[in-house]
């Protein structure tokens, strides 16, 4: 499941520049992503990321290879790794804490335009359906509060759907 994490950095480094096409003009809004890792053939669903320079955006990941969970990943981009000391994320749903699991980093400081920093979580199933229902997700980093924008939330939705659809159909198969 962490492999997809780092396919992120490809993402990044490869967004349009100034004037051209941008991800969010091409892609139809409120869906997650599907891709299919060729080596394990694990499905993964996604939400999609478009960064901003500078700041830490969300990102849901769900694999099949380990269905039982999402991977909650803040992504940020910018001169320095901001929260290398830092251990503590909470997830708000509606003012709510979801549960999460160890707080990792990791970074990507192979673009010589930008490092890539990644802070990434686990939530278990039962909590990650919390995400569904949710009309606010709130964030905290150490002690910087974030908030995430209706098209997460939507696509964060669809994404919650389309595994639950799928860890169904893979449980169907056995």
């Amino acid at each position: 499941m962490y492999r997809a994490v780092f396919a992120l950095a490809f993402l990044l480094y490869n967004l349009p520049a100034a004037g051209q096409t941008t991800l969010k003009q091409i892609w139809p809004t409120c869906q997650s992503v599907r891709e299919q890792d060729p080596s394990t053939g694990a499905v993964v669903q996604k939400t999609r990321l478009v960064p901003q320079p500078f700041s830490f955006d969300p990102l849901l990941v769900w694999t099949s290879d380990d269905p039982d969970s999402l991977m909650f990943v803040v992504v940020g981009n910018g001169k320095t790794l901001k929260y290398t000391g830092c251990f503590d994320l909470t997830l708000l749903a509606d003012g709510q804490p979801v549960t999460l699991g160890k707080l990792r980093h990791d970074s990507d400081p192979g673009n010589p335009r930008t490092l890539v920093e990644y802070v990434r979580a686990e939530i278990p199933w039962s909590e990650a359906r919390k995400l569904a229902s949710a009309r606010t997700l709130a964030y905290r980093i150490c002690k910087d509060d974030y908030k995430a924008d209706a098209e997460f939330l939507c696509e964060a939705r669809h994404l919650i759907t389309t595994a639950q659809t799928l860890k169904r159909e893979n449980a169907a198969k056995k």
